[in-house]
């Protein structure tokens, strides 16, 4: 599986996002998706770089050195809600494949013998009987797995019930930011929605905090979260190893910890390239009210991020 990188910092810092209060940068424009039309999937793939609609064909040979990165989109009846999302992904340097639906997918991946990482199936398709549907496309897919990530509307409760039967796990519902959309395609990629779960789960956020350390103070953003630590966006990142003093920002209330940096993400040095520039910190001595409080909020967000 390849580990190239596919995020990048977007200038979020003092950024929120809706649901805590602003709004982040528009990113920049990103590339064109890779589209294919269903009576073309058995010639061969070029590279081409020229945008058109859905129903015309745009060819592209997939590189095996990034194979996991691939991501199938499927459009079913909203293709440019699917074009729209694929261009973002692709902005993350992942290879997004848009086709119209799940027989397309199939012989998508039995004709090119690429591996695909995720598959992101818009929740207007129906969910009963997708199961079935979805077998023989999970038994083209690579050894590591594949992704299940339904996209769109969020659905209705019997709805979610029926795509978790169907091996869903991971949710991209509407709105969908960038923050958000590189941390659930990090997960899928990473095969984290297939019993690779941490006992205590993180969140993506645009939370702010504040860096206590030296008698000096700094600024970061909580790119990800869980109640026993946080990674921490920053172009000032403190050295393995220090013991720090941190303030968060929880909607409504704020936490006080010390905290030990276990790992920085500094340019020459990035230990984790998938990660912006920061540095991952561990808490230490949470009182019994913040670490409440903590649970509580990452157990809100993660119910957004799951199906």
């Amino acid at each position: 599986m390849s580990t190239r990188a596919f995020t990048r910092l977007f200038g979020r810092f003092g950024a929120f996002t809706r649901a805590e209060g602003g709004s982040y940068p528009d990113p920049a424009a990103p590339p064109t998706a890779v589209r294919f039309r269903a009576a073309n999937l058995h010639s061969s793939l070029k590279p081409s770089r020229k945008r058109s609609d859905l129903q015309r064909t745009e060819s592209f040979r997939m590189s095996r050195s990034a194979q996991a990165e691939h991501v199938i989109l499927l459009a079913g009846s909203n293709p440019q809600h699917a074009e729209e999302l694929a261009g973002r992904v692709g902005a993350m340097e992942a290879v997004p494949v848009v086709v119209p639906g799940i027989d397309d997918a199939i012989a998508l991946l039995r004709e090119n013998q690429v591996d695909f990482g995720a598959l992101m199936v818009p929740t207007h398709f129906d969910a009963k009987g997708l199961k079935k549907r979805l077998k023989p496309l999970i038994a083209e897919a690579s050894p590591d797995g594949l992704a299940l990530v339904s996209v769109g509307p969020p659905p209705a409760k019997d709805q979610r019930r029926q795509l978790r039967g169907a091996g869903f796990k991971l949710a991209l519902w509407d709105p969908i930011d960038d923050g958000i959309l590189r941390f659930q395609l990090n997960r899928a990629l990473n095969a984290e929605h297939d019993g690779n779960k941490r006992s205590n789960p993180r969140v993506p956020t645009f939370l702010l905090s504040r860096i206590f350390v030296g008698g000096r103070e700094k600024d970061a953003v909580v790119y990800s979260l869980s109640s026993t630590g946080a990674f921490l966006e920053t172009p000032r990142a403190t050295m393995d190893g220090a013991e720090i003093e941190l303030e968060i920002r929880i909607p409504g209330s704020s936490i006080r910890t010390h905290a030990e940096v276990v790992f920085c993400n500094v340019p020459g040095n990035l230990q984790r390239p998938k990660l912006p520039l920061g540095m991952g910190v561990r808490f230490q001595g949470l009182d019994k009210g913040s670490l409440k409080l903590l649970r509580s909020y990452v157990e809100e967000r993660n119910a957004l991020l799951e199906v």
